[in-house]
């Protein structure tokens, strides 16, 4: 894999330490615009357009691996002293993979995809006939009936990925850190929307189980988009995090 950080296009505001903000999936550096104008009175704020979206190309189909790769590469290239990641949704999934293996004093993860999914029977169902039908539509009398079929069932995120982005969710959609949670030294705020549709609340409370210095801020009626939505709560919350041990 190869890939040009200079072509990462992102934003740098404000003053202090170095915080990054990793956007979530159909998402770009954009979305942080009405969180970043609070904390920039105190730290310095850098948003990325992940490869993919916004304005950073994407040449080939990446993997999370590939995608914390890059994000190292651009913090070398930039000299940051990284204080802080913030990770929302996918990009949760990217920060914390980053923080096990590179240097960053405080990790926010914002309705985080980390860990895995609990299917329903119906779900398990679902996902078996899938993958029944790929193995079938290799036969080629069945494939002019199955492959339309196979076309509309993924997920939202799978139907409206073009291109080689559809790649990348393939290649990224079941990777997971459940079994490295507790591996993570790194002082953690987990911060979660009650009702979040997107990223269960029981997500939220595993890895507040499993990793060793975290907090757990729950937000009442919250949904997915909850660092946003409520974003002067996450603004306090975090700021008071971000200090302590100061």
């Amino acid at each position: 894999m190869d890939y040009d950080v200079a072509s990462l296009s992102y934003t740098k505001t404000g003053n202090g330490k170095t915080i990054i903000f990793l956007h979530g999936w159909g998402q770009s550096k954009d979305f942080f615009t009405p969180v970043v104008s609070l904390f920039a009175p105190n730290y310095t704020c850098i948003c990325l357009d992940l490869p993919g979206w916004g304005n950073s190309p994407l040449k080939e189909a990446l993997e999370i691996d590939d995608y914390i790769y890059i994000l190292n590469e651009f913090v070398k290239r930039h000299k940051i002293d990284l204080y802080a990641l913030i990770g929302h949704s996918w990009g949760g999934k990217i920060a914390f993979g980053y923080a096990l293996k590179h240097k960053v004093d405080k990790l926010v993860l914002v309705s985080a995809s980390v860990c895995s999914p609990r299917f329903s029977l119906s779900k398990q169902f679902k996902i078996l006939k899938y993958k029944l039908y790929k193995k079938l539509v290799k036969n080629k009398k069945l494939n002019k009936y199955l492959k339309p079929k196979i076309d509309k069932m993924g997920s939202s995120d799978y139907l409206n990925a073009k291109g080689l982005l559809r790649n990348v969710l393939v290649k990224s959609v079941n990777t997971y850190y459940d079994d490295k949670l507790i591996e993570l030294k790194v002082p953690t705020l987990i911060y979660w929307g009650e009702k979040d549709k997107e990223t269960p609340l029981y997500m939220a409370k595993k890895m507040h189980k499993e990793i060793i210095n975290s907090k757990l801020k729950i937000v009442k009626n919250g949904d997915h988009f909850v660092l946003v939505k409520c974003r002067y709560n996450f603004t306090v919350v975090t700021s008071n995090f971000l200090k302590e041990g100061k």
